[in-house]
């Protein structure tokens, strides 16, 4: 010890200098932010905003390019000198966004269950993926955009003022000059289509400590005053090398671009393309990548001269005395002339650009991913590599506001681009991310893991939704997934089934299940209720559709039509607040003479004395008080004529219910609508349903599997024309040709339709196409829902027996989720198998039954107005 010096041990006990030192940011004042740098010059101001990108998922590649267009006028209008940056970077951390749809509650049972069974899996995707599809682990995040300005003020005139009254008077001119760039911005990204949103100073810090602190939870704390910005950004001491930071066990590096592209296209780093086999962007290979672009817009003098310059050079040296003819040389000056031509031709600008590619991860790791980005963005004609003697001093470049052009006369990171190339780079182009406003009602995924959100009360002029999908595409689970979170919202909902696709669904959640057969069948009088001018003409097109026959010579007349209208009208008059009956209508036709009796005759299949009697003449019997109910028609499929007039008469019914139902969201979902009306009258009597729905802010969802049908019926044409929003799954290539031609789809929704792709056990996709916006979705159901919405035999009978066992359908559901989230295998059905008591092919009938009979027992379904 005595061999040691002071200084020695002094040395030893000292921290190197700190590392926020060699950070700009000084205070935040009014959401801009001072920045110091340039050898102790004048600060700089600058700001930071979140982009909403837009959405060219489907779009014409006039649409990209009228954004590029756009963009160009921008960097067009910004100031000389400024440094611009932006980012491209996927987020992990949706729990805010997932606020907009948990904020409407989950309400008790299994329908919450399920919804909170979405929420979690949704936020923990990002550490254990969803599942992985074509090599691609696929994961939920939010992609974001942002943009930064950097201004350095001219100094303010001497104006005999010191100390703290000169720098307010810098500040005053500094923040005029800087809402004047603010003003530009605003206006230039409005005119694209891009949302922003200006970052206070509790986001910006918090934007700064997740680059600055890859290791350390996400929870910076609010920003302080008191405390220079630099200082309150750091959780860590980082160890600074060449190649970037380390800060603990992760490690910062930094990939720069070497030189400029060949040639650009509108949204480049964006764009999806072909990887291995995997159509896929480029945040989705890599979802920890952070990519950023570093702009200067140069004095366009000084500019223009020094291309001019060397366009000089280049030809001077196209002749070597000693090679003969320079290939090189002329290549450059080509290239060169090219570019005065679009700076003098088309008004461009030339501008400095640095494109880099931050990583972040263990050191072990970073060297697999490394070689891994170089080659995908290789792909993309960019050269990339490795900062290895600068990397921190490129990292605090890339830093949001970090920016400072007068560093690159070291780092030499800076290339010229013209103008127009560099809106092609910019992240400004997104995906598809919902439609209509963002109410947080209804939610899935879109192919990128971004939350889609979607409200068909604000989506189109009519909430009205047409699903068209073959078997096995995944209806029946979007259907399900619709009305769940429906009911989440403590929604009415009707289903109009046919096969039996929705009855254990219902029974399972304590809805009301009625099997519509022959000999059981409540009465339905179609005439019950008041007599409103919007019922009378579906009233009178259901008389004359039990009236007419097969044959055209059956058909009404204009003035058999009148005599309809006149008698359902009289009869309503007459009994005024009694029940109207299909017999009071009888006779209220023979009161009108001869032909009134002649018409009459033609209803006595439905009167009480005929065959259909039973069904449609009397006192109503049939009610609707349950949140659920749905209706099995697919056993009157052997008596078509009555399945079609009860279809009829059930819609007019429903439609009286749902108008009059104090919920906000009501739907009515029918299956294969177009096959049961298939007669021109029913056809022309569900265009007036369809309109009414429309009017009373109640959902129409049609549902079927037979895409043709829509041109082929009158019912199918009054389904397509009266449902602006679609959802398209997956279908044969010839039908996608003949539904694209029908609905008019662009040839770019052509593609996304021909893309669609389904996977059993994964996801299930669909095109959402409204006249506000078009993209694919995907749906990935919670283990909760897979298990309420299976139709494996095994699966339900499995469910069954725990239900038995524990007691409660919540209980068996949680255990079955926990112990199978995606179901069960071949082995697993083989071992429930073995383990089931009750197992003997297909369902429990006794818990199927109870659930059926006393729905009251598992529900948390609200009752509703009959």
């Amino acid at each position: 010890m005595s061999s040691l010096r002071q200084q020695t041990v002094t040395a030893w006990q000292s921290d190197p200098p700190s590392f926020a030192d060699y950070l700009p940011y000084l205070t935040c004042v009014d959401e801009a932010v001072l920045l110091v740098d340039r050898l102790g010059q004048a600060p700089s101001i600058g700001g930071l905003w979140e982009l909403d990108p837009v959405c060219v998922e489907g779009a014409p590649e006039e649409r990209w390019e009228s954004v590029s267009t756009a963009m160009d006028g921008l960097l067009a209008r910004l100031p000389e000198d400024a440094a611009v940056q932006f980012y491209l970077l996927g987020d992990p951390h949706i729990s805010a966004d997932l606020t907009t749809f948990t904020r409407h509650g989950f309400p008790t049972g299994v329908i919450g269950a399920a919804c909170a069974d979405r929420v979690r899996l949704y936020e923990q995707s990002f550490a254990t993926p969803l599942f992985a599809h074509k090599g691609l682990p696929f994961r939920c995040r939010r992609v974001r955009a942002y943009c930064s300005v950097r201004v350095w003020p001219q100094p303010a005139r001497r104006t005999g003022r010191r100390g703290a009254a000169a720098f307010d008077a810098w500040l005053t001119q500094a923040q005029s000059e800087f809402a004047a760039v603010e003003q530009v911005l605003s206006e230039g990204m409005h005119l694209a289509g891009i949302g922003l949103s200006r970052l206070n100073p509790d986001a910006i810090k918090a934007f700064l400590w997740r680059l600055l602190n890859p290791a350390e939870p996400f929870t910076a704390t609010p920003y302080r005053e008191d405390w220079f910005l630099r200082d309150q950004l750091l959780g860590h001491h980082p160890v600074v090398d060449g190649q970037g930071l380390t800060c603990g066990t992760q490690t910062i590096t930094v990939l720069s671009a070497t030189e400029p592209p060949t040639e650009t296209r509108p949204g480049l780093f964006v764009r999806e393309r072909d990887f291995g086999g995997a159509l896929a962007a480029l945040l989705d290979l890599f979802p920890a990548l952070c990519l950023v672009y570093n702009i200067h817009i140069l004095n366009q003098q000084q500019a223009y001269a020094g291309v001019k310059r060397r366009k000089s050079l280049a030809w001077i040296n196209r002749l070597d005395p000693l090679q003969g003819f320079s290939v090189e040389a002329s290549v450059v000056g080509d290239d060169l002339e090219k570019v005065i031509a679009e700076v003098f031709g088309r008004g461009r600008r030339v501008l400095a650009v640095g494109v880099h590619a931050l990583l972040q991860g263990p050191a072990a790791e970073l060297a697999t991913q490394r070689t891994r980005v170089l080659a995908a963005v290789g792909h993309l004609g960019f050269r990339l590599v490795p900062e290895e003697t600068v990397g921190a001093a490129v990292v605090v470049q890339c830093l949001p506001l970090g920016f400072d052009p007068a560093a690159d006369a070291q780092l030499c990171r800076l290339h010229r681009y013209v103008s127009a190339n560099v809106a092609d780079l910019v992240p400004v182009y997104g995906y598809f991310r919902g439609v209509g406003t963002r109410t947080g009602r209804f939610v899935w995924l879109s192919r990128r893991g971004e939350l889609v959100f979607f409200d068909p009360w604000t989506a189109a002029p009519s909430p009205n939704i047409f699903i068209a999908g073959v078997t096995r595409a995944g209806k029946s689970v979007l259907v399900m997934d619709l009305m769940l979170q429906g009911l989440r919202l403590g929604a009415r909902i009707i289903v109009l089934d046919k096969g039996q696709s929705y009855s254990r669904f219902c029974a399972l959640l304590g809805g009301t299940h009625i099997l519509l057969e022959a000999r059981a069948i409540p009465r339905l009088n179609p005439f019950v209720g008041a007599l409103t001018p919007e019922r009378l003409p579906v009233l009178w097109r259901l008389l004359a559709e039990m009236m007419q026959g097969r044959s055209e010579r059956d058909f009404l007349t204009r003035e058999h039509e009148g005599m309809l209208e006149r008698a359902i009208t009289d009869t309503y008059h007459r009994l005024g607040d009694e029940e109207v009956t299909l017999s009071d209508i009888a006779a209220q036709l023979q009161a009108q003479g001869t032909a009134g009796t002649q018409l009459a005759f033609r209803l006595q299949p439905f009167l009480r004395s005929g065959r259909y009697g039973r069904y449609f003449d009397g006192p109503n019997e049939l009610t609707l008080d349950t949140a659920l109910t749905v209706f099995e028609l697919g056993r009157l499929d052997s008596d078509p004529d009555l399945q079609r007039i009860l279809t009829m008469a059930l819609l007019d019914r429903v439609t009286t219910v749902l108008s009059q139902a104090q919920e906000s969201v009501r739907f009515l979902v029918a299956e294969e609508l177009s096959t049961v009306l298939y007669t021109e009258n029913a056809g022309r009597y569900l265009e007036e349903v369809a309109r009414t729905y429309g009017k009373i802010g109640t959902s129409l969802v049609s549902v079927t599997q037979q895409s043709m049908d829509m041109t082929q019926t009158r019912a199918g044409r009054a389904i397509r024309d009266n449902a602006p929003i679609r959802f398209l799954l997956p279908q044969p290539p010839d039908v996608v040709e003949m539904v694209s031609q029908e609905l008019a789809l662009t040839p770019e929704k052509q593609a996304l339709f021909r893309s669609l792709e389904t996977v059993p056990g994964k996801f299930s996709e669909a095109l959402l196409d409204t006249p506000t916006g078009t993209g694919v979705i995907r749906i990935v159901i919670p283990p909760t829902q897979y298990w309420l919405t299976t139709s494996t035999d095994a699966e339900r009978r499995y469910l069954d027996t725990q239900w038995q066992v524990r007691g409660s359908l919540e209980a068996a559901i949680a255990h079955a989720a926990a112990s199978y989230p995606r179901g069960l295998s071949g082995s697993d059905a083989a071992a429930a198998e073995d383990t089931d008591p009750g197992a003997g092919g297909g369902e429990n009938p006794d818990v199927v039954r109870r659930a059926v009979e006393h729905p009251e027992a598992e529900s948390s379904l609200p009752r509703g107005d009959t």
